[in-house]
Parts: structure tokens; C-alpha cells; sequence
């Protein structure tokens, strides 16, 4: 029979509060830059200088904390969504903080959308299945509460459909922080470029197609 994990007091000198968060950070970087199937615990514990039994106390396993890294990742995108319900009092100012926020975070930590995106796109057989469509539905629902408050302000459109503006919205942001990512650059204005050609369109009004 298996013994039960020891305690974080009693694993060893290396242990300190955020021995957990020091875990899924190394983690994530090694699962971004490596892929499941590549990545051992072993490697994990080297990396953050802890034991196997430390991590297996906060994780269990490796497809646990696989699954953990993507959870904690996906509820701090969740968070900066909300902290742009309470930024401003108009869509564009609330849309802008996201941008800004999602910006920042991405190129703070790069690995974090690397992750993502190989939850999404598997790299191994071994890699655990996430369903990562209704954790970002969960996500698109609050963006999707911004739109309609907009609507009711009469900011946006009444007669567009609420979830195509959200994949609008995501795509293209996602697109352009991505290339921001690629390029290491932080350029200031995205903001108001992307917001400019979400908010007024890309066609001109003088030379528009008739109906």
C-alpha cells in the first residue's frame, strides 16, 4: 500500500510558502517549452529544487498538475476579464483595460500562452484531454455581459449577435498579442488601434459599397 504525502513542514529545508506557486511556475514553463510527453517530474523538482514528495503532497501527479497549470492560467485570464468590468464606465475604456492587461500579462510571462496553446493543440498521446472550449466560454460569458451593457448604452449595435463580437473581439486580440509576443514588443497604442478598427470598422464611409 502507498503512504500517505508528508506535510510541507516536514519535506525539507527547501520548502517555503510559495513552494506551490514556485511549482506550477516552473511547470508551466517546462510543459510550454518542452510538451507533456517531455516533461518529468524529475525535471520539475530540479527546476524548482524541491523533492518528489513535495510535489506529489500539492499535486498528486504529473497530469495533476498538468491540469492545474492550465486551471490556475485560465482563472487568472478569468480575472483579468472581470477587473475590466470594473475599469471605466464605458465599453471602450473597459475593452481597453483588457487589452492592456492581457497584453502586460503575456509578455511578463511568455510561456503562459505557449501552454495554452498546446492544451489546445496536444503535442503527445500521454498529454491529458482538457476541455478547453468551456473554459473559455466561461471567460467569453462575462466579455459577453460587457457587450451587452454596451448595447444597452447604445455604445455598440443592438442587431449584432453577442457571441460573434466576443470572437470577433478575441480573435483579433489574440492575433496581435501574439505577434507582440513573437516580436518582443510592448507597443503602447495597441489599445487604441485595435479598439479604432473594432469600434469604427475598416471601411470608409465616403467610398462604402451601396446596398
Amino acid at each position: 500500500m502507498g503512504t500517505e504525502p508528508s506535510s510541507p513542514d516536514t519535506l525539507g529545508p527547501q520548502d517555503s510558502p510559495d513552494l506551490k506557486s514556485r511549482i506550477l511556475g516552473e511547470a508551466t514553463r517546462l510543459f510550454a517549452i518542452q510538451g507533456y510527453g517531455s516533461t518529468s517530474v524529475r525535471q520539475v523538482v530540479e527546476a524548482v529544487g524541491c523533492t518528489k514528495p513535495a510535489l506529489y503532497y500539492y499535486f498528486g501527479s504529473k497530469e495533476v498538475l498538468f491540469r492545474e497549470t492550465i486551471r490556475t492560467h485560465m482563472a487568472a485570464f478569468g480575472k483579468i476579464v472581470q477587473d475590466a468590468c470594473a475599469c471605466g464606465t464605458t465599453l471602450r475604456q473597459q475593452l481597453s483595460c483588457f487589452i492592456e492587461a492581457f497584453l502586460r500579462s503575456v509578455l511578463d510571462n511568455p510561456h503562459v500562452l505557449r501552454l495554452l496553446m498546446t492544451a489546445q493543440h496536444p503535442t503527445s498521446r500521454q498529454q491529458p484531454k482538457i476541455d478547453m472550449l468551456s473554459l473559455h466560454r466561461q471567460n467569453g460569458e462575462v466579455l459577453k455581459s460587457l457587450f451587452r451593457e454596451g448595447v444597452g448604452r447604445g455604445e455598440i449595435r443592438a442587431d449584432l449577435d453577442l457571441d460573434d463580437l466576443v470572437l470577433a473581439f478575441i480573435g483579433m486580440t489574440n492575433i496581435r498579442v501574439m505577434i507582440a509576443l513573437l516580436e518582443d514588443h510592448r507597443p503602447d497604442d495597441l489599445p487604441g488601434r485595435l479598439l479604432d478598427i473594432f469600434f469604427n470598422g475598416a471601411g470608409s464611409s465616403s467610398k462604402g459599397e451601396s446596398r
